[in-house]
């Protein structure tokens, strides 16, 4: 059975990253003798937030700049994080550092000589695997145990999936918005994030859809990715040559192996011998100027006879840029060399550039793919109790910030043509989801239980195989539910029950 990763995240170090409220709960429950009692907490997000950029406008006013921002409600998030999150929880291990330092602040010796003989989490959970879109209050993963330990990884699993869950969803736009364009999607982010951080989310965008990464580290974590990992040359390379011409030439030798005293014919089997491979070098042609760089690319190309490279532009208008490049590699008669963009691309700019017909063969995204505009936000609830039943929260100042009650399954529904109906969210053990489908559907049980009383059952998916996942549930979305602007509500049923579970305790808390 394969074991989940942590990346990034110190094991010694899972313990403490939690929020100290959360010590200090379980401090009051020893105290006063009501710890120990069974509880269910869910994770899930209260909706579907206005969190997609769709577009943005730049203007000026009384002498100061703004930008516009033209948002609508996310399609779905993508489900991503499970296995960092199950990482985390069969990882968990109270440490003598916190020990120590919950004494120096004075809490309950019985609540230390609790968590002192008995160090780790003893959970069950329940989750929705990797690379499935999900919607609003379904449950991404709940965790059932005793009140105390059900809410010590609280803020481990928020922090893990919540970002995940993002850089896979925005990546899975980009993935949307290119499909049938035959367009290679590039991560490149991890120096925009904090150095721990860049591991999970090279593997949210491969997850999202996203075809490669530079990121290294994915590859030793995963070596079934290994030919996912990629790179060429950066600014630097350039300018440490002394010019264009200089670079490109020494990346040409370094990349065919072409030796000092190679004759023609040596050096165009070496050439050829890659490119059966589909293989050939990208040139970086912004470093002084695009338009002499692009000039010099093309020189360096014929001089050696490649004919399978790529160029890559990293400043000014790409849809200006990329339609003048384009230009110059055809009248150059170098027609199957590529053309790759960068420069902080947003989703909604790479959805503009396609419509205007960019012709861009290669994406290359970092910064706002690795640093998502807002993450989804979910939250984790206490959704059952021993002593209260049902529980869920109320909020009645702000009825959007409610949660549902109870041990929940998700499941999709998938009409007689083979597309996604809706989404039905039943009370387990309780509904049954017969009772939500009509003849000619079918409907396929999205939660599954992973650990069971601390012990690992479920068998976590290689990285292709969560990329497969996120291929067959895309592709039986219907488009008016996945394209990129002016999508349409995916419809989620929330059963009687849940609904009923829900009223029942709202009367019994709220007044008037």
């Amino acid at each position: 059975m394969k074991r989940p990763k942590l990346l990034g995240i110190d094991r010694n170090t899972l313990a403490g990253i939690k929020d100290y409220y959360e010590t200090t709960m379980a401090d009051t429950n020893v105290f006063t003798g009501v710890s120990g009692r069974g509880s269910v907490f869910n994770l899930a997000c209260r909706g579907l937030r206005k969190h997609k950029i769709v577009g943005e406008e730049s203007f000026a006013k009384d002498g100061k700049d703004y930008i516009c921002y033209e948002v609508e409600k996310h399609n779905y998030l993508l489900n991503a994080g499970l296995e960092q999150a199950v990482a985390c929880i069969l990882g968990w291990e109270m440490n003598d550092g916190l020990l120590s330092m919950y004494k120096r602040k004075g809490l309950n010796e019985t609540l230390i000589d609790s968590l002192s003989s008995d160090r780790i989490l003893d959970l069950s959970v329940y989750a929705i695997p990797e690379g499935i879109p999900i919607y609003g209050h379904e449950p991404q993963i709940s965790v059932h145990g005793t009140f105390e330990r059900v809410q010590f990884p609280e803020s481990l699993l928020l922090g893990v999936i919540g970002y995940q869950t993002a850089v896979a969803t925005y990546a899975s736009y980009v993935r949307n918005i290119t499909r049938g364009k035959k367009i290679m999607l590039l991560e490149g982010g991890s120096r925009r994030v904090y150095p721990g951080s860049a591991v999970a989310a090279s593997r949210a965008a491969l997850i999202g859809g996203f075809n490669g990464t530079s990121n290294e580290q994915l590859g030793i974590e995963y070596p079934e990715l290994i030919s996912a990992i990629g790179g060429s040359a950066g600014h630097s390379s350039v300018l440490h040559a002394g010019s264009d011409e200089n670079a490109f030439e020494r990346q040409v030798k370094a990349y065919y192996a072409i030796k000092e005293g190679d004759d023609t014919s040596s050096i165009e089997e070496k050439v050829r011998k890659l490119e059966k491979k589909g293989f050939g070098p990208t040139f970086l042609i912004d470093t002084f100027d695009s338009g002499s760089g692009i000039e010099t690319a093309i020189e360096v190309f014929k001089r050696y006879g490649i004919r399978l490279g790529q160029v890559r532009n990293d400043s000014g208008d790409p849809l200006e840029r990329s339609r003048h490049i384009r230009r110059r590699l055809d009248e150059s008669g170098l027609s199957d060399v590529r053309i790759m963009v960068s420069d902080d691309l947003t989703p909604a700019k790479i959805n503009q550039l396609l419509l205007d017909d960019a012709p861009i063969d290669t994406i290359l995204m970092g910064t706002y793919l690795v640093n998502p505009f807002k993450l989804p936000g979910p939250v984790y609830k206490m959704a059952h109790d021993d002593a209260w039943g049902y529980v869920c929260k109320v909020s009645a100042n702000n009825p959007t910030k409610s949660t549902l009650p109870g041990r929940l399954d998700v499941y999709r529904v998938i009409g007689p043509g083979g597309y996604a109906e809706r989404d039905v969210i039943l009370m387990r053990g309780i509904d049954e989801i017969c009772d939500h489908i009509s003849p000619g559907e079918d409907a396929e049980l999205l939660t599954k239980k992973v650990i069971e009383h601390g012990r690992q059952i479920y068998d976590f998916p290689s990285m292709t195989e969560i990329m497969a996942t996120r291929e067959r549930f895309l592709s039986i979305m219907k488009e008016e539910h996945i394209r990129f602007t002016g999508a349409e509500e995916y419809p989620v049923v929330v059963s009687g029950t849940v609904t009923k579970a829900k009223e029942e305790f709202s009367k019994r808390f709220l007044r008037g």
